[in-house]
């Protein structure tokens, strides 16, 4: 699950979105996100499985998801990598 005041999606615009809400924060699990996306781009991509990179940042650490580009893992999110540290 990922905040949205935290979160960067590289392939798509996060603001396009429908995030849940409680106590007045947005948030959303990365197959939502998933699912959103294929839904709402359903001609375009045609069945195929889109590339989606999710930055999630909180504070001195963060985290890289990835989906759709692994082809052995289709539908599966991987982590690409982890943040630690102030820049």
């Amino acid at each position: 699950m990922v905040e949205r005041i935290m979160t960067e999606i590289i392939g798509y615009d996060k603001d396009d979105l429908v995030w849940d809400e409680n106590e007045g924060h947005e948030y959303l699990t990365l197959n939502q996100i998933l699912g959103q996306v294929m839904e709402k781009n359903k001609t375009e991509l045609n069945g195929t499985m889109p590339f989606l990179r999710v930055e999630y940042e909180s504070g001195l650490w963060g985290v890289i998801f990835e989906v759709g580009n692994h082809p052995e893992k289709e539908r599966q999110w991987v982590v690409h990598g982890i943040t630690k540290g102030y820049a």
